[in-house]
């Protein structure tokens, strides 16, 4: 058996080589010989290095290990249009690398390191995926950005628009500051657990558009452009203080189950439609209640601008007329007091919180 093992050892040792892109065919492409040394296409079980250059992977392939990048004076460049599969060893891109990810239906699997560019079009990421403080991440374009089984970390600066999608319980971290510049949709692709988009460990500036949270997501600090929106249609946890600036709304659809766990204000919106809304204060322009339960925690000091009226204990709500509204104080899901609040109607907008006596308004003090 030892006879054996060390028979097949051998052979993988014989098997694996360390191959040298030198790009002398000019065409660019992974699968011709003449473009490495020695004069072969490498293979999974290969160690690859592409100091410098521009290639083009055109066949679905894989390699055990890859550095990129190293040529202080030159770039490297790699689009990966196939599945791409890297072995235990990974791939790396240091600091003069840029790996591009164009792969469409077909999965590029880790685990990658990424201390130099990040640039993902369309296509499918599997496995680890990291990019240092060093590194810069774009994840821009319209092309649906697929996380299937990945545990995707970015430290360094990430740019992100279009749609990502999450699927297989993925999760997507955001450790360091991400921009959005034209809006963002955050899908959940499947309906099996873990998956989650989470930026509390970072931050999330809203430049413009709209952001889709259609996902697991716990979100931290976000910087919110005037005029740009925000919408929930999952689980959100909103976990720091967020300020709506004048022509935004930030609203809750559906079965949206939404926790602000920070204080609400500025002279924006904020629509309460989703299936449970828990808004721990706030003092903003506008808040509406759209028809479905909401909670309010109490005790906290809650204002509604222009009027400046202010509740210690519970908000005020609106219905629109005809509608039935239900409300008691108690404990709701987290052991912290709140108002419960049930408007039967379904129409776009119920009302909206105004002066203390203004008709339709009902106080419930707990």
């Amino acid at each position: 058996m030892k006879v054996i093992v060390g028979v097949l050892a051998l052979i993988a040792i014989v098997n694996a080589a360390s191959i040298q892109w030198t790009g002398y065919a000019g065409n660019n492409q992974w699968t011709t010989n003449n473009n490495w040394y020695p004069n072969t296409v490498p293979g999974p079980n290969d160690d690859v290095t592409i100091a410098k250059g521009i290639v083009e992977v055109t066949i679905p392939t894989g390699v055990n290990s890859l550095v990129m990048g190293t040529d202080v004076d030159n770039a490297a460049n790699l689009t990966l249009y196939h599945a791409f599969a890297v072995g235990s060893a990974g791939l790396t891109v240091h600091g003069n690398g840029n790996l591009i990810l164009q792969s469409g239906l077909e999965p590029v699997t880790g685990p990658v390191y990424i201390d130099g560019t990040f640039t993902y079009n369309v296509g499918v990421a599997s496995g680890p995926w990291s990019i240092s403080s060093k590194g810069t991440a774009y994840l821009k374009g319209n092309g649906q950005k697929v996380f299937y089984g990945a545990q995707f970390v970015a430290q360094g600066s990430i740019y992100i628009d279009g749609i990502i999608a999450l699927n297989a319980s993925s999760t997507f971290l955001v450790k360091g500051n991400a921009q959005i510049d034209t809006g963002l949709q955050v899908l959940l692709a499947d309906k099996n657990p873990g998956s989650v988009f989470d930026t509390t460990a970072g931050s999330l500036s809203l430049n413009a558009g709209l952001l889709s949270l259609q996902a697991p997501c716990n979100i931290g600090t976000l910087n919110i452009a005037a005029g740009a929106n925000v919408n929930a249609y999952s689980g959100v946890v909103f976990s720091q203080p967020l300020s709506v600036p004048s022509g935004s709304v930030v609203a809750t659809f559906g079965d949206a189950n939404v926790t602000f766990s920070g204080a609400v204000t500025g002279a924006g919106s904020l629509a309460a439609g989703g299936r449970l809304t828990s808004i721990n204060a706030c003092n903003i322009s506008t808040l509406t209640v759209n028809g479905v339960q909401h909670v309010l925690s109490c005790h906290k000091r809650c204002c509604c601008r222009p009027t400046e009226h202010c509740w210690r204990d519970c908000e005020l709500w609106r219905c629109s007329p005809g509608c039935k509204l239900q409300h008691h104080c108690g404990y709701h899901p987290g052991q912290q007091r709140g108002l419960r609040v049930l408007c039967s109607c379904k129409s776009v907008d119920k009302g909206s919180v105004a002066g203390r006596n203004a008709p339709d308004h009902i106080e419930h003090v707990c």
